[in-house]
């Protein structure tokens, strides 16, 4: 009933439309010769058209819509003229674009009235013309005139001409402009204006689609019309008369015939998804664009987040798995350099002995070095905190840095504050820093002394102490830039520094250490002066329970394994799965003057341990058959069941951490001893749990002393067979078996480039990406086999 009321307004508001009854002239447009010349030359326009004039034109997928569109089709029709069209927000742009000759005609200027006078601007005879209307909320009283909107708030569209005459006629309201006759109507609608005006051609469409039961016709503007011209500049008097011409010559049918048009082509719906797609294509656009790019933002992050977590993990991996294959390769260099230093050598063979020592030590320390900041970085390091004798651990330091110091031509000296006594804190870690902070400082330093000055004052409680360990210089200082860059991983003080080694690990492991223990580290150096760097710990005092070592072993243990071995040489079963260190092993036993039994898989351990008795076990936690912390169990289990003595078993790992370490002691392991292994430790080992004085025998000859690299060598061409046939097969767990049997026996053996093939495709098969990309694999495996025909040519011809 509401839209039959509108059309009929629609109707009666057409009767007052002098331009829609009135019958133009039919005749042919008459151009004149000029005229005719004038489109030859000018066959294109450019046309200024508004973005936001809806309904009365809007541009649309690049084609003008709206009512100054069918005109100008009309106009294009009757001339031949063809118009390219310049989109602008406001009308103030059209008119400078056309003053400025930028564009030959405007296609739809708003005037109320009397055409507007504007310099240089041209302006045709109205080409629609009508009634202005008031519009207001359907629940306001309805408004006659122009002067009854004092006090209100009036909103206009930016193309209006009517703000001049409202101002003018109601000076007490205020005019607000929307971008277009849409937000106009939309700024009344929820209560930011009172009312808008503006043609009946503009806004009953909208009332009749989008604000029905919201708005209303709140009455009509007396002798006020709201027309609609084209503009030309005044400098193309010729284009004028063209285009007033093609106006004139449209006649009353064409006129209803352009308006049918019009209504049924422009769309008004809010509520149709066509029209919301249609009027704000752009902004759709954009709004897709920004859901693709969140959606795409947020797997991007998560692929990421996942890549993260994979790389952090991968890198544990590889730095555990690293640990064990160095340190692998590592026990069988140092175990032999230590035996090597028994036999009888030279001066010179003597040194060359001692660089191999020196060298391989060095590697170790930095490998710990590593393992160090990643666990720190990682929150994996714990501390065991004991009671530790600050004077004596301080004394030891620099006992082991006084040769270096002396080499130098520089003193190493102490200043301890007597009587500290014993606090609690993880000896091992405070070493660690206190060795770092002095290796440093003698590395750095060419003359002069570097000192170490210890004191302690009260705590803020009477069970704690202040410590305060100062590592003092004289040399060459570093500058307040350096000092900043010093506590980064890998960072060194100077590029010339280089030449002294390192990888830039120990200030961050300091740093990170200390931090650990709830303390600071200060640094302060003045170049061509020193460096002075201060660690300050807040240390609880040992109490006497403490002071009871945490890993003393009991004495009636002990006291079994003394009986049964003090009266004969100590049997040791030597559980081991690498050749190479099978061999290191039982000659470090033998050399200790013990008898050596070899396993080398669990399977056989079980049975030597069923059919005879052992003093000790030394057990390797990376088996083929089965890990070393099952095997220790079935052990136990084996014991229980048939009442037999409690025999050590002591794990012996290339893996580190405290981790691993709870792993051997649930598993019923008496303790860990890490690979490398020293003879030094040995020697403890043996002693400690076996009950008989081990030492070097400096004249003896075991069976196992002599290395035998043939059989090595033999052993591996198995394993690389076996390695070809898992693969072929699929068989992922067993290849990865043999190319780390073959990555350890290649690094003893010296095959540099065979061991890195090796570690390659363990890794690759170990994290599933060898059946991932099999081009690449392939060419690997191609590598790793033309690399091992080489080294076994080159054996085969040296034999």
């Amino acid at each position: 009933m509401r839209v039959f009321r509108f059309c009929v307004l629609w109707i009666l508001l057409g009767l007052v439309n002098p331009w829609a009854s009135a019958a133009p002239d039919a005749n042919p447009l008459g151009l004149t010769s000029d005229e005719q010349a004038w489109i030859h030359h000018h066959p294109v326009l450019r046309v200024a058209v508004g973005a936001y004039s809806v309904p009365i034109e809007y541009m649309q997928g690049g084609t003008l819509h709206g009512l100054s569109a069918e005109y100008l089709a009309n106009i294009a029709l009757k001339t031949g003229l063809k118009f390219v069209y310049v989109e602008t927000e406001t009308a103030e742009q059209r008119t400078n674009l056309l003053r400025q000759n930028q564009v030959d005609l405007v296609s739809s200027v708003r005037s109320a009235g009397t055409l507007p006078q504007t310099d240089g601007v041209s302006y045709t005879t109205p080409f629609y013309s009508g009634a202005t209307i008031i519009v207001t909320r359907s629940k306001e009283p309805v408004v006659f005139d122009i002067e009854d909107l004092n006090g209100k708030v009036i909103a206009l569209s930016s193309a209006s001409a009517l703000g001049p005459i409202i101002r003018s006629r109601a000076p007490q309201s205020r005019v607000v402009i929307g971008r277009s006759t849409e937000e106009a109507l939309e700024m009344v609608a929820d209560g930011r204006a009172d009312v808008t005006l503006g043609s009946e051609a503009s806004l009953i469409p909208y009332l009749l689609h989008q604000y029905e039961e919201i708005l209303q016709i709140s009455g009509v503007a007396t002798g006020l019309m709201s027309n609609l011209s084209m503009a030309v500049s005044s400098d193309q008097p010729v284009l004028y008369s063209i285009v007033q011409k093609a106006l004139a010559a449209i006649t009353a049918s064409q006129a209803n015939d352009i308006r049918a048009s019009w209504l049924a082509a422009t769309e008004h719906g809010a509520l149709s998804l066509s029209v919301v797609a249609g009027y704000y294509a752009h902004e759709l656009a954009l709004i897709s664009l920004a859901i693709v790019l969140l959606i795409g933002l947020a797997w991007q992050a998560n692929r990421l987040h996942k890549r993260a977590i994979r790389s952090e993990r991968e890198k544990t991996m590889f730095l555990a798995v690293m640990s064990h294959e160095i340190r692998s390769p590592m026990n069988s260099v140092l175990a032999a350099v230590e035996l090597l230093r028994y036999t009888t050598l030279d001066q010179r063979q003597q040194h060359f002995v001692n660089l191999a020592n020196a060298g391989a030590n060095m590697l170790l320390r930095l490998l710990d070095n590593v393992l160090d900041i990643t666990r720190l970085e990682a929150g994996q390091l714990k501390l065991m905190p004991g009671p530790v004798d600050i004077q004596t651990l301080v004394n030891d330091v620099a006992d082991l840095h006084q040769l270096r110091a002396s080499e130098k031509g520089i003193a190493l000296t102490t200043q301890i504050q007597p009587a500290i006594g014993l606090l609690m804190l993880d000896e091992s870690r405070l070493a660690q820093v206190v060795h770092n902070l002095v290796s440093n400082a003698i590395k750095f330093t060419s003359t002069g002394e570097v000192k170490i000055k210890v004191s302690t004052t009260d705590g803020d409680d009477e069970k704690h102490k202040h410590l305060e360990i100062k590592v003092i210089d004289s040399g060459a200082g570093i500058s307040a830039a350096v000092q900043a860059t010093l506590f980064k991983p890998y960072s060194q003080a100077d590029q010339s520094y280089r030449t002294s080694g390192g990888t830039g690990l120990g200030l961050v492991i300091c740093r990170e250490l200390v931090t650990l223990m709830h303390g600071t580290v200060a640094m302060h150096s003045v170049v061509g002066t020193g460096t002075t760097i201060t660690v300050s710990l807040r240390a609880a005092i040992a109490s006497e329970s403490d002071r009871l070592p945490a890993t003393q072993v009991p004495a009636a243990l002990i006291s079994v394994h003394a009986s049964s071995s003090a009266n004969s040489a100590a049997h040791v079963l030597i559980v081991e799965d690498t050749p190479a260190n099978q061999e290191v092993l039982a000659a470090q036993v033998a050399r200790l003057g013990c008898k050596a039994t070899v396993a080398q898989d669990g399977a056989t351990a079980i049975h030597e341990f069923s059919a005879h008795t052992f003093d000790l076990i030394l057990l390797d936690c990376h088996l083929q058959d089965m890990d070393g912390y099952t095997l220790a169990a079935t052990m136990r289990n084996l014991e229980t069941e048939r009442k037999r003595e409690r025999c050590p078993i002591v794990a012996i790992s290339a893996s580190t951490g405290s981790a691993h370490t709870e792993r051997c002691f649930d598993a019923g392991m008496d303790g860990v001893l890490s690979k490398p292994i020293r003879l030094a430790k040995l020697e403890d080992v043996i002693s400690l749990w076996c009950g008989v004085e081990a030492r070097p025998l400096p004249d003896a000859q075991p069976d196992h002393t002599d290395f035998n690299s043939e059989k090595i060598r033999r052993l591996m061409t198995d394993d690389v067979t076996a390695l070809l046939e898992a693969i072929v097969l699929g068989e992922v767990d067993l290849a990865a078996r043999a190319a780390h049997r073959i990555h350890g026996a290649a690094l003893t053996l010296g095959w540099e480039q065979m061991a890195e093939m090796g570690e390659q495709l363990d890794h690759l098969l170990r994290t599933g990406e060898y059946f991932e990309d099999e081009e690449f694999s392939a060419s690997v495996l191609r590598d790793f086999v033309r690399c091992w025909h080489e080294v076994d040519r080159v054996e085969q011809h040296e034999k």
